[in-house]
């Protein structure tokens, strides 16, 4: 077992600009500085782009100015984000305020006070979810104060600090892409940015430290079944998955684990309901299902699944509402995807087509009427639901677990044939499976190591 000093020595050197992550990838890119394009004009950047100065009158709401940094925060193989922000001088009026925010939200705002961005305003200490109201959350703050924001992708939340010390949690079940952002509407005001060039005030290596040692108890307190277990467990998960809902009933109460599967079963009926709305092409209903079941997966409109439902809405509108409907709806809903990147309009040219034909079963686009575009959406909807499932501690031993059992079989057909020993092998395939979680997840995945799990 390593020391405590020796742990939070070895979780410093995972620590990069402020992006915290087991296996750091020098590849990726993550905030390095303020970004002196994308940024409202009455602000100026200095050449190192991280002192930002306010040049506007700072009188009414409408003199606020914002901008984001120069790159968002990584999305895969993060466990933990943090960067700070100096209050070189206040100001006339002290608006000051510092968060995250999306790319398409605009910069005439203070962060947190438009719809997809978070922030905390220093003037009053309050907190804004999004909206020009906010509410109590922390102290006021004043020339010379440091102000962190953290953004805690296994936990999905977000807190704030004050000169090294944790406000508390602001925001819960923060999910999307989002870019560090502050934003100014105070004459005279100047603040310096942090992002990991320089020491932080606020112990970010101690809080990671801390968040491993609480995930890899939990890990460690999950049941690692034998190899029978293991195995009933891969056909129950493998019939769930698929929506073989009665099927999985009785093979688990043939096993004797029908008890141990209930909270499974109840989240596997419900993706059967939604994505059976989808096969009989109620989409409306299956979005009001998804609302109250799952609402997480509805609150960023990015994620590929939200796009493909609503233009699966398009189509089932298309099939009987009149050219002004399908018009309508493709405005106020599909809009903000034109210029997301080139898969989202892609799949919009494919569907916006619908809107300039009467009778569609009659045009050259008739194949978006086939059902198994319904089934094709429906299979992508349970992919990304079970995903919104699998953030969860047990991810570690299970993948341990069901790789070393694949390993054992491929190995025993292959037995003195190859050049490393068995435990050399072993522990190589447990690293590249662990890396694979790493990459298409953040939090647990991004935190712990193999290492981790064989000393704990």
């Amino acid at each position: 077992m390593e020391n405590e000093k020796v742990m939070k020595n070895r979780a410093r050197k995972k620590l990069m600009r402020g992006c915290v992550w087991t296996i750091s990838d020098e590849q990726m890119a993550y905030p390095t500085k303020w970004n002196s394009v994308d940024k409202d004009e009455k602000l100026e950047v200095s050449e190192n782009g991280l002192q930002v100065s306010y040049t506007g009158e700072g009188k009414s709401d409408r003199d606020a100015a914002s901008l984001r940094a120069d790159s968002p925060i990584p999305q895969s193989g993060v466990a933990l984000f943090y960067c700070e922000v100096k209050i070189v001088c206040e100001g006339e009026s002290k608006f000051i305020g510092l968060g995250l925010s999306q790319k398409n939200v605009e910069l005439n705002r203070l962060p947190g006070s438009e719809s997809h961005s978070l922030g905390y305003h220093i003037d009053d200490g309050f907190k804004f979810p999004g909206s020009g109201t906010g509410c109590t959350y922390g102290p006021q703050c004043s020339t010379g104060d440091v102000i962190g924001v953290c953004w805690n992708l296994e936990q999905n939340n977000m807190f704030f600090t004050k000169n090294g010390k944790s406000i508390g949690v602001a925001f819960s079940n923060v999910r999307g892409s989002y870019y560090p952002s502050v934003g100014l509407q105070s004459c005279g005001g100047v603040v310096l940015g942090n992002f990991g060039d320089s020491p932080f005030v606020f112990d970010i290596e101690g809080y990671a430290y801390g968040e491993k040692q609480e995930t890899l108890s939990s890990v460690m307190q999950v049941r690692v079944p034998g190899s029978f277990d293991t195995f009933s467990e891969i056909i129950i998960t493998y019939l769930l998955h698929n929506g073989y809902i009665e099927t999985a009933k009785a093979y688990a109460a043939d096993v004797g684990k029908l008890e141990q599967i209930g909270d499974d079963l109840e989240f596997a009926s419900k993706c059967k309901q939604i994505c059976d709305l989808v096969r009989r092409g109620e989409i409306d209903e299956a979005m009001q299902a998804l609302q109250t079941d799952f609402p997480s997966m509805l609150k960023d409109p990015k994620v590929k699944i939200v796009f493909d439902l609503k233009c699966q809405q398009l189509v089932e509108l298309s099939r009987t509402n009149q050219i002004e409907d399908r018009l309508a709806f493709a405005q106020e809903h599909l809009h903000e995807y034109q210029d997301m990147g080139e898969e989202y309009s892609k799949g919009l040219a494919d569907v916006i087509v619908l809107v300039a034909y009467p009778d569609l079963e009659q045009s050259p686009y008739s194949d978006l009427l086939e059902e198994s575009r319904r089934d094709k959406v429906a299979e992508d909807l349970n992919q990304a639901l079970q995903g919104e499932k699998a953030a969860h501690p047990c991810l570690f031993r299970i993948t341990l677990s069901l790789s070393t059992l694949m390993w054992v079989a491929w190995a025993s057909v292959s037995r003195g044939k190859l050049g490393r020993s068995t435990l050399e092998r072993l522990v190589s395939h447990c690293e590249e499976s662990l890396r694979d979680l790493r990459r298409y997840t953040t939090g647990h995945g991004a935190i712990l190591s193999l290492r981790d799990v064989l000393n704990g």
